[in-house]
């Protein structure tokens, strides 16, 4: 985006610590202003078929938010 748009404002939280850690981040930069945000995080206990902390943070703030998929190169599956 930023690269588009020289206007746009960057933000950063960072996702290595919990699950509940990066649900807190999301919240905080929607509650920030944020109206896009990218990851590029999966966590390897998140579930498959219900939403989990992550996925209910992103829901409940009615934000454009996009996940990079495929980070682990020759190893993913």
């Amino acid at each position: 985006m930023h690269a588009v748009s020289r206007i746009a404002k960057l933000a950063f939280y960072t996702a290595v610590n919990t699950q509940a850690d990066f649900a807190s981040g999301i919240l905080a930069l929607a509650n920030a202003g944020a109206k896009v945000i990218d990851d590029d995080v999966g966590y390897a206990d998140e579930p498959f078929f219900r939403d989990g902390v992550v996925a209910q943070a992103i829901k409940s703030q009615g934000v454009a938010y996009f996940s990079s998929a495929g980070n682990d190169g020759h190893s993913s599956k």
